[in-house]
């Protein structure tokens, strides 16, 4: 599943993920990973996503994103474009 961009990131601009599980969703797991493929940066966040708190001066590739259940598991990956000069 992709989700497409079609104008620059703004500072205030955030990506909701509406998830649920049975046992509760607990973070979105996301991972910047460039164009051959090799993950550069990742990490875990609480609520919405603000792709320019984590991208900043990074880029081009793509911006995976996953909600992870409270026993672990993790749901389907969404993956955003990162253009250069973000």
């Amino acid at each position: 599943q992709d989700l497409y961009i079609l104008a620059k990131w703004k500072a205030k601009d955030r990506i909701e993920l509406d998830g649920y599980d049975a046992s509760g969703v607990a973070h979105t797991r996301w991972q910047l990973i460039d164009p051959a493929g090799t993950v550069l940066d990742e990490g875990n966040v609480r609520g919405d996503v603000q792709p320019l708190n984590l991208l900043r001066d990074k880029g081009p590739g793509w911006l995976l994103l996953q909600q992870a259940d409270k026993a672990g598991n993790l749901g389907v990956p969404i993956r955003v474009p990162v253009p250069n000069g973000l």
